[in-house]
Parts: structure tokens; sequence; C-alpha cells
């Protein structure tokens, strides 16, 4: 119940707080979430960091990972990044906003950690995630500024992902 709720919120705070007029500047970004997503899923899918875990009542429907993840990065990721650049404010309080979505986003992780909803391997936490978040919320705005960029750092991350989390290229075939 709880990840029908999330897609429901997601769907409804872009609904609700997105800026529908400027929808177009923001595409590009949202288009990069989606793509990151995927890209996670592409390379680490024989070393998975979090796995997405089937719960009633949705799990006939999301009934395993990958259909999980598919759900989460084309409803709730962009939903969240465009309620997220929507609202982006300016001058120091940049900083608290990345914060409070990054608490948000752990929260949300949090209780579907509790519910069993995703799984972590291969030495990722919530601490790991809570980092991760921090990242990508910058990722996201510094996309949305300049875009080549946040391809640059997105991958130097996964580069230093591989190399603290042990994964061989191998591993990507």
């Amino acid at each position: 119940m709880f990840r029908i709720i999330i897609f429901v919120v997601a769907v409804f705070c872009a609904w609700r707080w997105g800026d529908w007029q400027k929808l177009n500047r923001y595409y590009p970004t949202l288009l990069f979430s989606i793509n990151c997503g995927l890209l996670y899923n592409v390379l680490l899918d024989n070393h998975l960091l979090w796995r997405y875990e089937p719960v009633p009542p949705l799990n006939n429907i999301l009934f395993n990972n990958e259909i999980i993840d598919l759900a989460v990065t084309f409803i709730s990721f962009p939903a969240f990044a465009f309620t997220y650049l929507s609202n982006y404010p300016y001058g120091k309080k940049q900083y608290l906003y990345i914060i409070l979505w990054v608490i948000f986003l752990a929260t949300i992780e949090l209780i579907t950690f509790k519910q069993n909803g995703i799984s972590y391997h291969n030495g990722w936490n919530l601490g790991w995630s809570i980092v991760f978040d921090f990242a990508i919320f910058s990722f996201l705005r510094l996309h949305y500024i300049k875009p080549i960029l946040a391809w640059f750092f997105s991958l130097i991350l996964i580069i230093v992902i591989f190399i603290v989390f042990d994964i061989s290229i191998k591993e990507i075939y």
C-alpha cells in the first residue's frame, strides 16, 4: 500500500507544485533523471546495491525489482524531480532546500525498508542512500543549469561507486 501512496504523492506534488508553464525547460533534466535510473539498472544488474522487493497489494503487478524500478524511474523520479526543480530557491536557502529533499527521500526509503519493500546488497545501506541523494539533488540542479557538467560529475560518481563497492567492469556483461 505504501508504494501506491508514494506514486500518488509524487504525481500529486508534480501536479500541485510543478511549474507546468516551464515544463519544456525542465524536460531535459527530467530525462536526465530517468536516464540515470535506467543506467543504474544496466550497469549494476549483476551487482545490485539496492533492490526493490514486491509487497502487497501490488505484488501481482509490480512483481519484481525490474518492474518496480521502472515504475519508480518513470513515475516517482521525474515527478519529484519536476517538483524539486519547479520550487528551487536562490541564495543560502538552496542548501536547506536540498537537505529537506534528502530527508524526505530518506524517510520514504526508511519506511519502504521497514515494510520490506527495498533490500540492500553489497555493502549499501540507508547511509549510502543519503549520500547518494545529496549527489542526485545537486546533479539535478546542475543539469538544469549546465547539463554537460552534470553528466561529467555523474560519470565521476559512477567510477567512485565502482571503486567503493568493488564492482568489476566484467559484472556489467
